[in-house]
């Protein structure tokens, strides 16, 4: 379960770094489509229908679009009303039958769109719209050739659907690959369902998107398993650890090796875990930055030592290189990228939420603690700190309102702590 929760953050932090979306000064959205509200969309598509025979016929579609909504900013969601026509013919296999169609059919439609995307590959994704659309319909199905008993197809009402991919050339114009399936109650006929390809022509402008703001990535170079990704799996076992559990964070705390080893623990609906963190200070370099050593403890111990300076810039990483087992060194192309929100926070600052004394006993003894508890809308968190602890933590517990449950507690104070691959540099 803790193995699952790292790759989960890890793959949660590549996510946010690679794709670093947010609203530009312009407070125009990142992220939208090929669409506006009031845009008219004229399509014709020729299709094939292959069931028990082939047929051909022609879509022709008028479409308007009303409205957009956004889902969590991650894509563009666009409604429209329209309606789409049919005419064509279909010829059975095994009988010299078959029949003619006309139909027509209002719908409702809605299509995704993926421009402003912007992380490595979106270009291809970009000018993709997803559509689909669906209402009733209505058919004359006039049948050809002797049916005699057979029961020949009918006209009547029915559902009509297509769906499909259109694919932007220009701003106003796609080609497009659909499906779609005309039908009528009560008459079961080969050639309902047909596949093909058309053009799209839109009238109006697309959506105006802003520039997005966003986090650097590091340059993925480096040695087999690559820097970057080790880079990045750090950063998000560092702030799930050691940073978003710290409410009263203060690195000046510690001696030269001098650590402390904690436990997280855990649950949520679905899900439940534990995952144990040591953070030590190996040495403080003459030039004020200092070396810090980390292990993050699952079914496997995953180990960083990491060069911080006075700025909180992380300087540089050393690890385990999977690929080769040697020790490599890494040096990031954006230095505060890993806490680049995150300052030492002050007594001052937490003074509004201290709640008062209290004693308490924790795996690695009994200390007395001042408590400080925070809550709002997203959380709520309670935290017992202490002088004599490096670092401060003695215990936290939070709570998200989804139920979510995040606890922790210092299991041992570490002395003499130094590193198993030789003093950094």
């Amino acid at each position: 379960m803790a193995r699952k929760a790292l790759v989960t953050l890890a793959v949660l932090l590549l996510l946010i770094v690679g794709a670093g979306i947010a609203p530009a000064d312009d407070q125009l959205p990142v992220v939208g489509s090929y669409y506006m509200p009031g845009n008219i969309a004229l399509s014709l598509s020729g299709q094939v229908t292959l069931d028990n025979g082939f047929g051909i016929r022609v879509l022709p579609g008028f479409e308007y679009l009303f409205t957009k909504i956004r889902p969590a900013d991650a894509f563009a969601l666009d409604f429209g009303a329209g309606v789409r026509g049919l005419a064509g013919f279909h010829r059975y296999s095994s009988f010299d039958l078959g029949y003619t169609v006309f139909a027509v059919a209002p719908m409702i439609t809605a299509h995704i769109g993926f421009r402003g995307l912007g992380f490595v590959g979106a270009e291809f994704l970009e000018p993709l719209d997803i559509f689909a659309g669906l209402g009733p319909g209505f058919s004359l199905v006039y049948p050809t050739g002797d049916w005699g008993g057979l029961a020949s197809p009918r006209s009547g009402l029915g559902i009509a659907s297509v769906s499909g991919f259109n694919y932007f050339v220009t701003d106003s114009i796609a080609v497009s690959l659909s499906a779609s399936y005309f039908g009528t109650f009560g008459s079961s006929y080969a050639g309902a369902w047909g596949t093909g390809i058309g053009v799209v022509f839109k009238l109006g402008p697309k959506e105006p998107l802003g520039e997005a703001e966003r986090v650097v990535v590091p340059r993925v170079d480096g040695p087999v398993f690559g820097g970057a990704m080790m880079y990045n799996m750090f950063v998000a076992l560092y702030w799930s650890t050691t940073w978003m559990t710290g409410f009263w964070y203060d690195d000046d705390t510690f001696a030269e090796g001098q650590g402390v080893r904690m436990v997280q623990r855990y649950r949520d609906q679905r899900d439940s875990g534990e995952i144990e963190h040591t953070r030590a200070l190996l040495r403080i370099n003459t030039d004020g930055t200092k070396w810090w050593r980390f292990v993050f403890d699952d079914e496997e111990p995953i180990e960083f030592e990491a060069l911080v300076d006075s700025e909180l810039r992380l300087l540089k990483i050393r690890y385990v290189d999977p690929g080769t087992d040697r020790v490599v060194e890494y040096a990031p192309d954006d230095p505060r990228v890993w806490r680049r929100t995150a300052e030492a926070t002050t007594g001052s600052d937490v003074e509004p939420v201290r709640v008062g004394a209290e004693r308490i006993t924790v795996a690695a003894g009994t200390f007395d603690t001042e408590r400080y508890h925070y809550r709002d809308d997203d959380i709520d968190f309670t935290w017992w700190v202490s002088d004599r602890v490096p670092g401060r933590i003695v215990q936290y517990k939070g709570r998200s309102p989804d139920a979510d449950e995040m606890t922790g507690e210092l299991l041992e104070i570490l002395s003499g702590v130094r590193s198993p691959w030789g003093d950094p540099r």
